[in-house]
């Protein structure tokens, strides 16, 4: 970060009046590749402004735009028809190459004040937080222009001056300004180290606050662990995140305390005695999450989201055995093997993102590996193998898949004739989609209670919206109008809650959905312990002739 410089003002202008023409082209052509390249080069050359040429910095610019933009454009390759979700890897790869890109310029930024191949720390920590504030001022100062713009075109169009609000919202118009005034924010936040490094003492200020409640937090749930068993963890159905999220937490809030290695612990030793104990405890978490993980991997097999799943258990292995390491070894300065370990960390963090968002080890691609495999050894029975999902929903790899699979079936000498035949017809019924359309078995019916009368046209998989071909779905019967009939509430692990109503005729149709979030893991047994009750609303709809006014207290 330098000392404010008027004539770079007009460098900083050229970047985004470039980076905006670039940007209307790539829109224009739909061309994701030619965004990554000008976002990506174009960033990095706001924060390095006139020290680009220093060392050669640019050149691991351009390198790192080449790298963003191959697998760019990888990503952005047409998914099939219904393939899964298509827009998962596109929004897998922004995510992913965001924080890529986070972590590269900051090494970046730190290449001119380095000592040939070794960056020091102090640099790397300077340049990864300040990054991060200067470009959140310049998306602060990009939002606020663009209000004021869309405010003074209301002001206008309300005395009947419309043109304004025309122009204004071009497509063109909007990129062309946007990039400029995001520019300018780049310029004015690199060249105000003091405002950013007072953002950055309040952030870590709060670090120092939060850092001992957080591993504290981990400190009492690990001891609590032995006194409540793992069960009730398992049951959750979100185990996972909820342990990631705080091991993410922890490691943040510590790494913000410890800062460049170079300050005394601030705490007293009682405190960090409590800060050590959460790092040592941080790897039970992890191995938690990570046994969370494998249990679904185990029954079901490989999904591109378990696969992501996995890999950030990986990391949070690797970052919580590193704050154990640094607890272990604080014979000198406190934690200082971090200074040694995040950076290594950082780099293979982007390494794993990018290996997994590569044609050969993507979680589409390796999903569809696992699915074929389970099969062919015996884990997953020849009438439990869901062909349709290895067609239709898991795109190319998996169309590629189900052929080898359709090719080789009469290969495979570990299946007698009856079993191939088995799958043979499981393959023609998934390529047709006439899985999809098979009766729910009950099986897959799991009733609370006593069947309503009418069950078996549970067994049509058009009822309603979830798939309990794939899912085993919980049903129960339950007046949930107070009219003295039985209601249906359906639902599955993880899957929004509907319900059912007979008509006069005796048919079941699907007449609502019940609101709250989708972790329905316990909620069967919730309902089997009798912890579930219908509860009447407080307030009753106001109705109209054509309205429906429904109230909701507030929370003051």
């Amino acid at each position: 970060m330098s000392s404010p410089d008027k004539q770079s003002l007009p460098l900083y202008l050229g970047i985004g009046l470039l980076q905006a023409l670039v940007l209307v082209v790539a829109v224009k052509w739909e061309a994701a590749w030619l965004a990554a390249i000008v976002l990506v080069l174009g960033l990095n050359l706001q924060l390095l402004g006139r020290e680009a040429l220093q060392r050669r910095a640019w050149v691991w610019s351009v390198l790192l735009t080449g790298l963003i933009t191959l697998v760019t454009t990888w990503a952005w390759t047409p998914a099939l028809p219904g393939a899964y979700d298509p827009e998962w890897s596109i929004v897998s790869w922004v995510m992913a190459g965001t924080l890529i890109t986070y972590i590269a310029t900051a090494f970046i930024l730190s290449w001119p004040s380095g000592q040939g191949w070794r960056l020091p720390y102090e640099a790397l920590f300077r340049h990864a937080w300040n990054t991060a504030f200067i470009v959140l001022l310049a998306l602060l100062l990009m939002g606020l222009f663009w209000s004021l713009l869309q405010l003074c075109a209301s002001l206008f169009e309300m005395i009947g001056i419309t043109f304004l609000q025309q122009a204004i919202n071009q497509q063109s118009v909007i990129i062309v300004c946007l990039a400029l005034v995001f520019s300018l924010g780049m310029r004015m936040g690199r060249d105000n180290e003091r405002v950013i490094g007072l953002l950055r003492g309040i952030l870590l200020s709060l670090c120092h606050f939060l850092a001992p409640l957080a591993a504290l937090i981990v400190l009492l749930f690990s001891l609590s662990l032995p006194f409540t068993g793992l069960e009730s963890i398992w049951k959750t159905g979100y185990a996972t995140a909820i342990l990631l999220s705080l091991v993410a937490i922890t490691v943040f809030l510590i790494n913000g305390v410890f800062q460049d290695g170079r300050q005394p612990c601030p705490y007293p030793r009682w405190l960090r005695w409590v800060i050590d104990a959460g790092l040592i405890c941080l790897p039970v978490l992890v191995a938690l999450a990570g046994y969370s993980t494998w249990l679904r991997v185990s029954q079901y097999g490989l999904s591109p989201s378990r696969v992501i799943g996995l890999l950030l258990v990986g990391i949070a292995t690797l970052y919580s055995v590193a704050g154990l390491y640094a607890v272990l070894r604080s014979r000198t300065a406190w934690l200082g093997s971090l200074r040694r370990s995040n950076p290594w960390l950082a780099l293979l963090v982007c390494s794993a993102l990018l290996a997994i968002h590569s044609p050969w080890l993507s979680p589409v691609e390796l999903s569809a590996r696992n699915q074929v495999q389970r099969l062919l050894d015996g884990r997953t029975p020849a009438q439990q193998f869901d062909a349709d999902y290895l067609y239709y929903k898991l795109g190319t790899p998996g169309r590629r898949a189900f052929e080898w699979l359709e090719s080789h079936l009469d290969q495979q000498t570990q299946w007698d004739a009856a079993t191939r035949a088995v799958i043979r017809e499981r393959l023609d019924e998934g390529r047709d989609g006439r899985l999809r359309q098979r009766p729910v078995t009950e099986a897959n019916r799991v009733w609370i209670g006593e069947p309503v009368e009418g069950h078996e046209q549970f067994a049509n998989p058009k009822l309603g919206g979830l798939d309990c071909n794939r899912l085993q779905c919980t049903l129960w019967a339950v007046d949930l109008s107070g009219d003295g009939r039985n209601e249906v509430i359906r639902f599955a692990t993880n899957t929004q809650v509907e319900f059912f109503r007979r008509t006069d005729e005796g048919r079941w149709v699907l007449a609502g959905y019940l609101q709250g979030n989708y972790n329905t893991q316990g909620l069967a047994e919730q309902i089997r312990q009798g912890k579930a009750r219908v509860v009447a609303p407080r307030y009753r709809n106001l109705q109209t002739d054509d309205q429906l006014y429904t109230p909701y207290e507030s929370d003051d």
